[in-house]
């Protein structure tokens, strides 16, 4: 549709060109150079860079060109066929889509996006009465402003990079602006971080090809060592990892049979899945004729990966078999070392250790109400959903060699929520309780916990209510202590993460005339430290 400025503007050549005036030019010249003047506008500006301010010039430019074919004067050789060639090029040239009465143009092209998503704006010039969106990503939303589009999109959370299109619409043209989206990047595990060393056990073989069972002494006419370790899986995927061994004899010289860096290595599987004191057998090193462990006394045993130390012990290479009825027993277990690199997220814990001390903190759920042996009051009480949060100090009696104790002791420190429900209100009694439980560690992390509480109410609301006709003021409970006792279960993982059940029945009335007495289902979610 033509503007009606430009109609005006038409109407004055024609006026001009029919009283002779304007510097005696003619309708027909009048028209064009205008109209070329606009054209060399809408070039400079194409050429400096800016399309979006070009187009609507060009389409101006050719709309005063075809304005100029109504000038009686139009000579028969005129030249408006090639420059509105020309104005239509220009849109082309500038990404813009026009025919006979529109022009549209939609400014980027392509829109590219991280993988965390985002916003952008997209430009729109048209010279059409209204434009839509006519499709776009289902990952995305658009929103219009005036000549602008705000396009929004979410989050990749697949590892695939994605593209798709926005489809603007105006009268029968169609623009199109690429939407393109990174995938989210995926962060490769070091090798050394995959695999927690625990401990190694030794066997011999010998000359007769008999081997040991792991644990026995070894002599020096040992032919081949065999290692066998015990690990901690840290990663959830199957993988292959090599592992490199050095063997130091006695004196300090590392065994090998040539220059390399480490006695020899081995490459093992990782089956995942986070698995613990997965056992793998290394392969054995040695030599046929026996002199590889002739030097008697301590050996340096050191597992490496990638260039990290991850674990250093040593075995003993006795000087001669002794019979069975005159051995004496001396049981000595690998002593681990730190590594040189943090393969673990646990603190160093000296061999010789009994107590391992932790700190954490918890949060969770309580249910909780009241059993009630008040004899001239007779109400039923529901069980109320809450909350509890706060600190705990764990202390583990017999913790050794990564292993923990089969004893332990946890005072805690818990902000909590309690109370009850009576005729669809809830009644609330806020509490600091202070847990002291005895942990019976049963097998690996799993627990069984018992031990007193004692609390202190903080506050009631509400401050009163009816129950059975009477007015109770359970604002004279305020400041009032609690006892009971606890009963639990729980786990602890060597990695941080607490999980635990609880039942907590108290054991003394909450006022002199009301025999109520609390009761708590606690479940609990926690990180020691």
């Amino acid at each position: 549709m033509i503007h009606f400025t430009k109609i005006k503007i038409a109407c004055l050549f024609f006026l001009l060109a029919a009283v002779g005036g304007y510097a005696q030019q003619t309708c027909y010249q009048i028209g064009i150079n205008e109209s070329r003047e606009i054209y060399n506008e809408a070039q400079r500006l194409e050429r400096g860079g800016r399309c979006a301010e070009a187009v609507p010039r060009y389409w101006e430019a050719l709309s005063r060109f075809r304005l100029t074919r109504s000038c009686r004067d139009l000579p028969a050789n005129h030249e408006l066929d090639a420059w509105e060639n020309r104005c239509i090029q220009g849109v082309a040239a500038c990404g813009g889509k026009s025919d006979a009465s529109t022009v549209l143009i939609a400014s980027p092209g392509t829109l590219s996006f991280a993988e965390q998503g985002g916003e952008q704006l997209i430009t729109v010039n048209t010279n059409a009465n209204a434009w839509r969106v006519d499709r776009s990503p289902t990952w995305c939303t658009t929103q219009r402003n005036n000549n602008r589009l705000t396009v929004t999109c979410q989050e990749n959370t697949t590892t695939n990079s994605r593209s798709d299109k926005i489809v603007i619409v105006a009268n029968t043209l169609t623009f199109e602006v690429t939407i393109v989206q990174e995938g989210k990047t995926t962060v490769e595990i070091p090798d050394f971080e995959r695999i927690k060393i625990k401990g190694v056990a030794f066997a011999g073989k010998y000359a007769d090809s008999a081997s040991q069972d792991y644990g026995n002494d070894l002599y020096y006419n040992m032919t081949f060592l065999l290692p066998q370790i015990t690990c901690d899986h840290v990663s959830i995927e199957t993988k292959n990892i090599q592992l490199d061994f050095k063997i130091k004899d006695p004196n300090g010289i590392l065994l090998t049979g040539t220059d390399a860096e480490y006695t020899y290595s081995n490459e093992i599987t990782l089956q995942g899945n986070l698995q613990q004191n997965d056992v793998i057998d290394i392969r054995e090193w040695g030599a046929s004729h026996g002199t590889v462990f002739a030097a008697t006394g301590t050996y340096t045993f050191e597992i490496w990966c990638s260039g990290i130390n991850l674990f250093s012990t040593s075995f003993d290479v006795l000087p001669k078999s002794i019979p069975a009825d005159e051995r004496i027993e001396i049981t000595e277990e690998p002593k681990p070392v730190s590594p040189a690199s943090p393969v673990s997220t646990s603190s160093p814990v000296s061999p010789a250790s009994t107590i391992k001390f932790g700190i954490g903190i918890k949060a969770g759920l309580n249910l909780a109400t009241i059993s009630s042996n008040t004899t001239d009051i007779s109400f039923s009480t529901g069980m109320k959903p809450d909350f509890h949060a706060g600190l705990f100090f764990n202390l583990n009696f017999g913790y050794r060699d990564q292993t923990q104790g089969l004893f332990g002791l946890q005072p805690e420190i818990l902000y909590s929520r309690q109370g009850f429900a009576v005729n669809g209100e809830k009644i609330n009694f806020d509490y600091i309780t202070v847990p002291l439980m005895v942990k019976l560690y049963v097998s690996e992390g799993f627990n069984f916990e018992i031990g007193p509480w004692v609390s202190y109410l903080l506050s009631v609301n509400p401050n009163s209510t009816v129950l059975d006709g009477n007015n109770i003021q359970l604002s004279d409970l305020k400041g009032g202590k609690d006892v009971g006792l606890a009963v639990g279960i729980g786990y602890e993982s060597d990695w941080g993460l607490v999980v635990g059940a609880r039942y907590q029945h108290g054991l003394s009335d909450m006022a002199n005339n009301l025999s109520w007495k609390n009761t708590v289902i606690a479940i609990s979610l926690g990180w020691k430290f």
